[in-house]
């Protein structure tokens, strides 16, 4: 819930908007011993990693604002990368190291680091496909795949759909054979290493399962849509700058 709260009040803000709301967050994190959280869980490597993945992320949603206030078209590959960062991936897989403690050199290993990223792709391109119909009604399409993908390639939204799904299967497939070939980090990590990769690849589940059931994409119809596949696109929003993707299924896809 973090990440939509900080997504929504992102997408009213300019650069310098969102900038202050990274100050505020990071400072919440950095200094958790502060009276307004606490840890019981997390080691404290898993506490780094978390802080250091969700400073990138906050740091990337700037770079967003940046682009969508100058109005940047990027293209499909650095597109991606940004995305990477802002779909706020990396910084959700920090329950999948709750009650682990894996040093650095494990994580940031190639093999586990690929497998993240790859996961991260597949976390991006889902997203983007079921978040498209919100975000093209408020008018805020131009960060997400499917609208890249029309402009770039000069197909119509059907054929960008394609395009992400024949990606998407490359993706997991890579994903699959990573899978079968993880170094063995010794006796003490490997069992660790094993259940942090069991949550990143059931984060290919979650985030399909979610997407819904939680009714942020498609209201009260997600579970009929999950099953016939077929999305009938809102009309656009105009004449009001402040009304944010996450405004628009609160009439239209409820009524």
């Amino acid at each position: 819930m973090l990440f939509f709260v900080f997504d929504d009040y992102t997408d009213q803000a300019d650069g310098d908007g969102v900038q202050a709301y990274v100050d505020i967050v990071l400072d919440a994190l950095e200094n958790p011993s502060k009276p307004r959280g606490t840890i019981k869980s997390a080691s404290p490597q898993s506490q780094r990693h978390f802080i250091e993945s969700f400073t990138d992320y906050a740091n990337a949603v700037i770079q967003e604002a940046i682009d969508r206030a100058h109005g940047h078209v990027r293209t499909i590959d650095s597109y991606l990368a940004l995305s990477r960062l802002t779909a706020g991936p990396y910084p959700s897989f920090f329950p999948c190291e709750l009650r682990l403690d894996l040093p650095d050199d494990v994580i940031h290993h190639p093999s586990i680091a690929n497998m993240a990223r790859l996961v991260v792709e597949s976390i991006v391109l889902t997203n983007d496909v079921y978040s498209y119909n919100i975000e093209q009604s408020a008018g805020h399409g131009g960060h997400n795949i499917i609208k890249i993908v029309t402009r770039e390639l000069g197909v119509n939204v059907d054929g960008a759909m394609d395009w992400v799904n024949r990606y998407h299967t490359e993706v997991l497939a890579q994903f699959l054979e990573c899978r079968h070939k993880i170094p063995s980090f010794g006796n003490e990590l490997d069992g660790q290493v094993e259940k942090y990769i069991q949550g990143l690849e059931s984060w290919v589940r979650w985030i399909d399962c979610w997407s819904f059931e939680s009714g942020r994409y498609f209201g009260g119809k997600g579970l009929e849509i999950q099953k016939l596949r077929v999305v009938e696109l809102l009309p656009k929003v105009h004449g009001d700058a402040s009304v944010t993707p996450m405004m628009v299924p609160s009439v239209a896809l409820l009524s």
